[in-house]
């Protein structure tokens, strides 16, 4: 699962992890095959200067052998 969660040189550990999740702006997402993570994707609301919510992802990462 190592691989998967390697993004642009940052590693996820479990707290900062359950820190983010806890968090109500921010959003994580895994997929899966046959019960094996390959990919994952997070993001956040953020508030427009227009006062309107918007849903910012920032990242989406899937292992190489899934990526066609």
């Amino acid at each position: 699962m190592e691989e998967v969660l390697i993004d642009d040189n940052m590693v996820f550990d479990i707290d900062n992890l359950k820190g983010f999740l806890n968090d109500t702006s921010s959003f994580g997402f895994i997929a899966k095959e046959n019960n094996k993570i390959i990919g994952f994707a997070y993001c956040y609301t953020l508030l427009r200067p227009d006062g309107k919510t918007m849903f910012y992802l920032h990242s989406i990462g899937m292992l190489p052998n899934y990526q066609d």
